[in-house]
């Protein structure tokens, strides 16, 4: 609703970008699953080919990140129409979105990261039940706590004049998550020596998918703060008909 809100203040044309949000949503949900089981769960897509389809079964937060770019890119190529517009906007509402995204993994508490007993710390079942409840950082709260400023920035700067390029939001957000995320991570638990209940996420090379993902992602997000910085809005996108036309 806010991404529409903003195309109608930018005077787009409603109907192509909800066309443009349906090929983008749902590509986004699918890859955000099949991504997580393949680089998250692989033994488990092995024992059960199955779970790669169940969507609904674990998500990857990059994964949705691709797969939202490859049904971006899907959309232009089919629609033969400038897609970065439509990207820009999207991307300065998403912030939001993902404060309440992550309010949901703090509440479910899937992101457990290393021991700890600061005040911010997250009781955990413990590797053993017998031991009681361990102090852990959740991950999911952190990033959850550290959206919100990133929202609010994206909210005051739609408001600003004069308007950005497009492709500002997509640096702007990129840029600040990639960093956050790949050094968060360095906090999850290990795959090793945490028993049976805190489930790890595994390593390729002492990195997580994530880690090694966010490298891409701040190139991209580094890009598009230089392709952008002293740039003015240039619409390229289609404008909505008159009313009456």
């Amino acid at each position: 609703m806010l991404t529409l809100k903003r195309a109608r203040e930018r005077r787009l044309d409603e109907k192509v970008f909800i066309d443009f949000i349906f090929w983008v949503v749902p590509t986004g949900f699918v890859l955000s699953h099949m991504l997580d089981a393949v680089f998250y769960h692989p033994a488990r897509v092995a024992a059960d080919p199955v779970y790669l389809i169940q969507i609904w079964d674990g998500l990857s937060s990059y994964g949705g990140f691709i797969g939202a770019l490859v049904g971006g890119l899907a959309w232009r190529l089919y629609r033969r129409r400038p897609v970065l517009e439509y990207v820009d906007i999207t991307v300065s509402a998403f912030p939001l979105a993902w404060v309440f995204g992550r309010a949901g993994c703090s509440i479910v508490h899937d992101h457990p990261g290393a021991l700890s007993n600061a005040w911010y710390a997250v009781k955990y079942p413990a590797a053993q039940l017998a031991f009681g409840y361990e102090g852990r950082v959740d991950l999911g709260f952190i990033e959850f706590a550290l959206t919100i400023p990133l929202a609010v920035a994206c909210h005051l700067l739609w408001k600003k004049r004069p308007l950005r390029a497009s492709g500002f939001y997509v640096g702007v957000t990129l840029t600040t998550y990639a960093p956050v995320r790949f050094l968060l991570d360095f906090l999850r638990v290990e795959p090793t020596g945490i028993g049976r209940v805190v489930d790890a996420d595994p390593r390729y090379a002492g990195l997580t998918p994530a880690q090694w993902v966010s490298f891409a992602a701040l190139a991209c997000g580094l890009y598009f703060v230089a392709k952008t910085r002293g740039g003015e809005y240039i619409r390229t996108a289609e404008l909505a008909a008159p009313e009456g036309a």
